[in-house]
């Protein structure tokens, strides 16, 4: 699980000093119910008083840590008291205890996961923000797409805000760096992935209605500069989110985000029609 130290600790949210606590609680109580003279039953313990010992004192008195600690475990006492002190923190704390595992639970290792790479690539121009960039680098993972380009001063998978950002999705999926955006957009057309731009223009049309053909790269550019003018006419398509309201511009990771998902949400709706067209059917519907 997730370790943070006793200064991490205190410095996190409320709720989820809580939360931690819970986990490993729940942890415990597993782990007595299996063998409560188990060693890792000892360790959950350890590990819990001394994350008991760094909260705040109000919040030790808030759900009476201290008065579960002190009972004994085998008394049965301790397991009622347990259970409604978790009841009490998950009531307070507005969270469902089935998805803690999300929050405090290692990832599973990369090779463990199965991703369902789409044919689609990301290329980034020019983008200031560390963050920015890992939120490019996330948004696309999430969306199963096969690479992610970071070209001119982007900043890279190493830059430790673009780790931060990223939440570990730059582990899964490759991200290159390249000097000049005209090259990513040119390695990606040799390898046969269509360069789509996300800008607005007086020529560009609403992503709804545009087709996203396969494979496709999808290419975004600074947050105030846009794309360069030599990247828009290397690609071959310009999309645009249509805006409603008084600002007409959305984050370039949102932004991202917003045409990623359309594009794969209508690719697997192409999909899902195809599986339910009779085989012969679709078999000459690929053909032509």
């Amino acid at each position: 699980m997730k370790e943070y130290s006793p200064n991490k600790f205190q410095a996190l949210d409320p709720r989820k000093r809580w939360l931690y606590l819970a986990w490993m609680m729940e942890n415990l109580l597993a782990r007595r119910e299996d063998s409560p003279a188990d060693l890792a039953a000892r360790e959950w313990s350890e590990r819990l008083c001394r994350y008991v010992a760094c909260l705040p004192q109000s919040e030790r008195t808030l759900f009476a840590w201290d008065d579960v600690m002190d009972l004994n475990a085998a008394d049965p006492a301790w397991r009622t008291a347990v259970i409604r002190l978790l009841d009490e923190v998950y009531e307070r704390a507005g969270y469902d205890r089935e998805n803690l595992r999300q929050l405090f639970a290692e990832p599973a290792p990369a090779a463990a996961i199965r991703r369902r790479v789409q044919p689609l690539r990301v290329i980034a121009d020019g983008i200031r923000s560390p963050f920015n960039a890992g939120s490019i680098i996330r948004c696309a993972e999430a969306a199963g797409s096969e690479a992610v380009y970071l070209t001119g001063y982007t900043p890279g998978p190493d830059h430790p805000k673009v780790r931060r950002s990223a939440m570990s999705a730059q582990n899964y999926l490759p991200v290159h760096e390249m000097a000049a955006p005209l090259d990513a957009v040119r390695q990606c057309l040799a390898d046969g992935y269509l360069p789509v731009a996300l800008e607005r223009t007086s020529g560009s049309l609403e992503y709804g209605s545009f087709p996203f053909p396969r494979p496709l790269a999808l290419v975004v550019g600074n947050e105030e500069l846009g794309i360069a003018r030599p990247v828009l006419a290397a690609c071959r398509h310009i999309i645009h989110i249509p805006m409603l309201g008084v600002k007409q511009s959305l984050n370039v990771s949102q932004a991202l985000a917003v045409v990623l998902f359309a594009c794969v949400h209508r690719w697997r709706a192409e999909e899902r029609t195809l599986e339910r067209v009779p085989r012969h059917i679709a078999k000459e519907q690929i053909i032509d």
